[in-house]
């Protein structure tokens, strides 16, 4: 699984994201390439109206690396369950 933090802005022509200026985006990804996981955020967040602007933060990690309090174990489940989990920080436009 891939922990990835990405910045992202909203697409244009997006209504649900248009209200927003940025995000940052903490990202869940099971799969087990690194590149293939980032195309699969671009892919997901591409179709939820965001355009990825940036890879901060690149790592591999397990659910063992989680402890059951940690703030991302609950979103290291879901991905280990569903495939991913997305995390979303947002900056609402001026």
């Amino acid at each position: 699984m891939w922990f990835l933090t990405v910045q992202a802005i909203p697409k244009p022509d997006s209504l649900p994201t248009s209200g927003f200026s940025k995000a940052a985006v903490h990202c869940w990804v099971n799969f087990p390439d690194a590149e293939a996981a980032a195309q699969l955020v671009n892919f997901y967040l591409d179709r939820e109206g965001w355009i990825v602007t940036n890879i901060e933060f690149s790592h591999e990690v397990s659910l063992k690396n989680y402890k059951e309090h940690d703030e991302g174990y609950q979103y290291a489940l879901e991905a280990e369950k569903d495939g991913s989990s997305f995390l979303f920080q947002t900056n609402l436009a001026q």
